[in-house]
């Protein structure tokens, strides 16, 4: 099975608790090593823990952002999406920080061109003001909106919002088992849901946010400027609102 997202959506958070719960085998498509040299969190994603496992019946829980995935109309697909606005501030300070790190001067390969060349779509036109930010989410709004609302056609299994993972996390993947048509028990979920907290996830950087002030649903509102707000919202209002994310215009 599968578990997508457009970046910085938390679906390895996602992944991880499915991983656990069905006692399945953990693999992440876009960084193939990514376990290799954990071996903690290993144990907990190999498949051999002592609950009954669906590997059989599911297979591994494979994690990407891929828009393009084979053999997707025979295999369950959880879609996990979050606040596109949180989303455009996270990943925006993630590709800060990695460019700090490298060349600064270095031309990108963005997520955002390689969708856009795959969906055939055109530079969305701006209003925007050049500021750094503003910039990215010229780059990136479209390519957000047009992943969410690629996967929507494709009709997955399930669609899991971030922030009801993080607010009821327990009565979250309960209905998941149940849309996956298999049977966890609530202690094993609870177990998932302690192993995998919001400490372990800073430890194992899986929020990878740059900043102490972002993470919480709804920080955006501190860092969009109003003419941000309006070019976001010009464009994504309608996936915000089928998302059921309310509308600041």
């Amino acid at each position: 099975m599968y578990v997508i997202g457009y970046p910085e959506s938390q679906t390895t958070w996602l992944a991880y608790l499915l991983a656990y719960c069905l006692n399945t085998e953990y693999f992440d498509f876009d960084s193939p090593n990514h376990l290799s040299k954990d071996e903690d969190l290993k144990s907990y994603l190999q498949g051999n823990l002592v609950h009954p496992s669906y590997q059989a019946k599911l297979g591994k829980v494979i994690r990407t952002n891929s828009v393009n995935i084979s053999g997707q109309d025979q295999t369950p697909v959880v879609y996990m999406v979050r606040d596109g606005r949180d989303v455009m501030l996270s990943y925006y300070y993630k590709q800060k920080s990695s460019r700090a790190k490298g060349n600064p001067h270095a031309p990108q390969k963005t997520f955002a061109s390689k969708i856009c060349r795959k969906l055939g779509l055109q530079k969305v036109s701006t209003r925007l003001e050049l500021s750094p930010f503003s910039r990215f989410l010229e780059d990136h709004v479209s390519e957000w909106v047009s992943h969410v609302q690629s996967w929507l056609n494709h009709q997955p299994t399930a669609i899991i919002r971030y922030e009801d993972l993080l607010t009821i996390p327990e009565e979250t993947l309960a209905s998941l088992m149940m849309r996956l048509g298999v049977e966890v028990s609530p202690d094993i979920i609870q177990k998932a849901v302690e192993i995998f907290n919001s400490k372990y996830l800073l430890k194992h950087q899986l929020i990878k946010y740059r900043k102490k002030s972002i993470g919480k649903p709804g920080d955006w509102e501190k860092y969009f400027s109003k003419q941000e707000t309006i070019y976001f919202q010009e464009i994504a209002d309608q996936v915000l609102c089928i998302l059921g994310y309310e509308s600041e215009i």
